[in-house]
């Protein structure tokens, strides 16, 4: 199951995360935010978590040390509602964005960070498969850091010489945009709910 790919509509999920993620605020919601994420996304948002793993390690050392275990599932909550967003095309985030009067430079440079999140996700699953068979320990995170730093500054390399290379213009781009499912309304429907929640 690819972490990537997601059946969403743009306009619905970015409505949802903004309601999702604003209903964070109240510690008890946060489980709740978790779930729809991962129920909307078929599973594929505890992928993203499960790869995250060392993130959500050092986030919940430093949460123990500094505040509590209420910061590390408010982070895992945004992870997850991350995720979901993470999931669409990148074309499909930038017209919505555009469609909600965002300008053309923020949400095209939107999009192509969402591309550039994607490759460092496939390289980042590659690397672990090297990696798990040569060493372990530490000496594997800190391989794997310089790895994805080298990997990630030469793909970014890539993506503007490509941009450049095709002579990208903001104003030449027409995405089309699916229609709504039902699956959307639900999302759209439930975050309201939550957030109305929230606000109780």
């Amino acid at each position: 199951m690819s972490l990537l790919n997601s059946k969403l509509e743009a306009r619905f999920a970015i409505l949802s995360m903004f309601l999702l993620c604003s209903s964070l605020h109240r510690f008890e919601i946060s489980p709740i935010v978790t779930t729809i994420a991962v129920l909307f996304s078929r599973g594929k948002v505890l992928i993203g978590l499960i790869y995250s793993t060392p993130l959500i390690a050092l986030f919940l050392i430093w949460s123990l040390l500094l505040g509590g275990v209420e910061r590390i599932i408010t982070f895992i909550a945004l992870m997850s509602v991350g995720f979901l967003i993470l999931g669409l095309k990148p074309e499909e985030v930038a017209y919505a964005l555009m469609f909600f009067r965002i300008p053309p430079k923020i949400a095209y440079a939107i999009c192509i960070s969402m591309r550039f999140l994607r490759i460092a996700f496939e390289d980042l699953r590659n690397l672990l498969g090297i990696l798990s068979i040569e060493c372990r320990g530490f000496r594997r995170y800190s391989m794997l850091l310089k790895a994805l730093t080298s990997i990630s500054i030469l793909r970014s390399f890539s993506i503007a010489e490509s941009l450049y290379s095709r002579n990208f213009d903001l104003n030449k781009r027409i995405v089309l945009v699916r229609k709504p499912k039902i699956i959307d309304f639900l999302l759209l429907a439930s975050s309201i709910f939550v957030f109305v929640l929230s606000l109780i």
